[in-house]
């Protein structure tokens, strides 16, 4: 995904945020979780900029999940995408998981 449609998708959740106060922490990934680039979000990010862009490995979420929760109960976790990635994955830790997809359901990857 580009940086318009990275930031139109956030934006989009900034303005659910408006309505269901939450405190949401973004992470960018591509083949690996960029944990280090996490940020609230808060309102439109302004200066987005898309870190990677060498594929998409969903696993790469799902494996950074014990660390970035650690010791909290079952976290939500919002996976924006285009869909395109591996076809399986496998959960590593208790979590719902919401896949919000810019392509149609059809060519989502992910069959399980």
């Amino acid at each position: 995904m580009g940086n318009q449609e990275i930031s139109y998708l956030l934006g989009q959740m900034a303005t659910l945020l408006a309505v269901y106060p939450a405190q949401v922490t973004v992470y960018p990934f591509d083949t690996v979780v960029d944990e280090t680039a996490g940020f609230r979000l808060e309102k439109r990010p302004q200066r987005l900029m898309r870190t990677g862009g060498g594929g998409t490995r969903f696993q790469a979420v799902f494996d950074s999940l014990p660390r970035l929760f650690a010791g909290q109960g079952q976290p939500l976790v919002i996976i924006l995408t285009d869909g395109y990635g591996e076809t399986r994955v496998h959960p590593t830790l208790p979590a719902t998981v919401l896949w919000l997809l810019t392509s149609p359901v059809a060519e989502f990857s992910v069959t399980q």
